[in-house]
Parts: structure tokens; C-alpha cells; sequence
């Protein structure tokens, strides 16, 4: 990588790097379909590549061509070593819940600093719902069980304990309610109701009927990341005689709390050619140097 600066002004047109967390959640659902899945612009980056290399011990048939993945799963088959989930908390905790509903064991490990995160307030609800989790924080072994839908309030607005307690609601008997104090991230609230989830959700609850059928492939476009575009917004803003368009940006309104706070700062940005991408919103974001 070559960086050169500093620069006078900046002008382009670009489209921003895929969304994290839509690229995460995309990655494993399409991962529990036995069909194929096409999923384009994933975020290339150290987690998302954590959790590719650990659905591959599980069995799961990725195939990469940069940004596009070819994802074909279904049954999951026993790891013969301990999933490395790096340094991603993501890929931890969405993992216990797919495996809370498999019928081996599996350990999930990762660095010392992910070592340290704690995995309670997703292994317990995940205990009640039938799996067995040895200690709340990695390393820990899940055996996976035959799970049942259950009511569970959460003390936090957690999108990633609702993202993990979804992946287990899909392979559950009944059904699950997950309550929140507020709101949190939807992605995967949209995401598993564009692939066919019987579930509804608002701000503070999502219910989720499991379907007897199989699991649809997920196929999309993940969305610019709204997080590092601000970035680039931001300088474009207060770099004098910059004007920047940034494409199929996610504007989920959980996220777009940073063009509110630059808008009402007086700055020049332009939110225009709104469509959906997944169940995401997505829309072109000009910004233009605001005196």
C-alpha cells in the first residue's frame, strides 16, 4: 500500500467496502443452506476470513473470487481440530448459536484478547434453549442438542445475542421471542425474512417460527459500509473544494446516526438513488467541503 499526502482536495467517485456485520451474517446463513449461495462485495478483512476458515472445518464449501463468495453448507460435519476465531467476537458468537442445534461437539477458541470477551448473556439463553456450553468464555466446547423455542429477556440491546439466538431459533422445536430494553441492529431481522423466516420484529422484540422446510439460499449484495464511509464523508466535508460520491452505501437507519449529527452541523451531504439490497436500504451519499 502506497499513501500519499497531504492532498489539497478530494474528488471521486467509489464504492466503499462491504458492511461487516451484514457481511457475517450473510456468510453463516448462507452456510446452513444445503443450496448455493451467491453472495457479492463481502468484506475481505482478517474476522470475516476468521469466519470462512472456521465454517471449512465445519464442512462448509466456500469458494472466493475477491469480493464474491459461492457458499454451499447444509450439514455441518464434527471439527477435527478447534475453531480459531481469531480476534472476531462476531464470529464467536454467531457460531454458538448455529452449533447450539448440531449434534457433536465443538471447541471455540481465539486470541487471548478474544479470550477475555464474555459469552454469558449468549450461553445461557442458548443453555435454556437445550445445548450444553462448558465454561462463558473461550476456549469452550458447545454440544449442540435437540433445542426448543423459548422466551428470553434480555437485560441489553444486543444485536449480536439476537443475531446468535436467531441461528438457534431456526433449528429449534417452537418458538422463540427475544426482548430487548431497545432498539438494536436488525440485519438479521432482515436478512432471515428476505430468504422466507416466518418471524416479525420491532424495536424491542423479534419472534421467530421455525419452518419445517429447508433453509433458503442467501444471495445478495452487501451494502457499503455505512462505518467506513463516514470517514470518507467526514475529510470530504472539511477538506476545502472536496466533492466525494460514495455508492450502495447501507443507510439502515441503526446506522445512520452519523449523517444525522453531520447534517444538523451544517454539512453538504446528499442522500439520493434509494433502492434495497437483502431487505437493507442502500442509497448513493454525495458530501461536498461545507464552510
Amino acid at each position: 500500500m502506497k499513501i500519499q499526502g497531504p492532498t489539497n482536495k478530494l474528488i471521486g467517485d467509489l464504492q466503499v467496502m462491504g458492511d461487516k456485520s451484514i457481511s457475517h451474517r450473510a456468510i453463516i446463513h448462507a452456510s446452513l443452506s444445503s443450496q448455493e449461495s451467491l453472495l457479492k462485495n463481502v468484506l475481505r478483512a482478517g474476522v470475516t476470513k476468521s469466519m470462512i476458515d472456521c465454517l471449512r472445518i465445519l464442512g462448509v464449501n466456500i469458494i472466493e473470487n475477491n469480493c464474491d463468495l459461492i457458499v454451499k453448507g447444509g450439514n455441518w460435519i464434527k471439527p477435527n481440530k478447534p475453531l480459531d476465531c481469531g480476534n472476531s467476537a462476531t464470529t464467536m458468537r454467531l457460531l454458538m448459536g448455529a452449533l447450539a442445534a448440531q449434534n457433536f461437539s465443538a471447541e471455540l477458541t481465539g486470541t487471548p484478547s478474544l479470550q477475555r470477551r464474555p459469552m454469558k448473556r449468549i450461553a445461557e439463553p442458548l443453555r435454556q434453549m437445550g445445548a450444553t456450553i462448558s465454561q462463558n468464555k473461550a476456549p469452550l466446547v458447545i454440544t449442540g442438542g435437540k433445542l426448543r423455542g423459548i422466551v428470553h429477556h434480555s437485560e441489553v440491546a444486543s444485536a449480536q445475542v439476537k443475531a446468535s439466538l436467531l441461528l438457534a431459533a431456526m433449528q429449534a422445536k417452537g418458538t422463540t421471542t427475544i426482548c430487548q430494553p431497545g432498539p438494536s441492529r436488525d440485519h438479521s431481522e432482515r436478512m432471515l425474512s428476505e430468504i422466507g423466516i416466518n418471524l416479525q420484529y420491532d424495536d424491542k422484540k423479534v419472534t421467530l417460527v421455525p419452518n419445517e422446510n429447508q433453509i433458503n439460499p442467501t444471495n445478495i449484495t452487501i451494502p457499503g459500509d455505512i462505518s467506513s464511509a463516514s470517514f470518507l464523508l467526514a475529510a470530504a466535508i472539511t477538506i476545502p473544494n472536496s466533492h466525494i460520491t460514495l455508492r450502495k452505501i447501507g443507510i439502515n437507519t441503526t446506522r445512520t446516526g452519523i449523517l444525522d449529527a453531520m447534517k444538523k452541523m451544517g454539512a453538504d451531504i446528499d442522500v439520493f438513488n434509494h433502492a434495497k439490497s437483502g431487505g437493507e436500504p442502500i442509497a448513493d451519499i454525495s458530501a461536498r467541503y461545507s464552510t
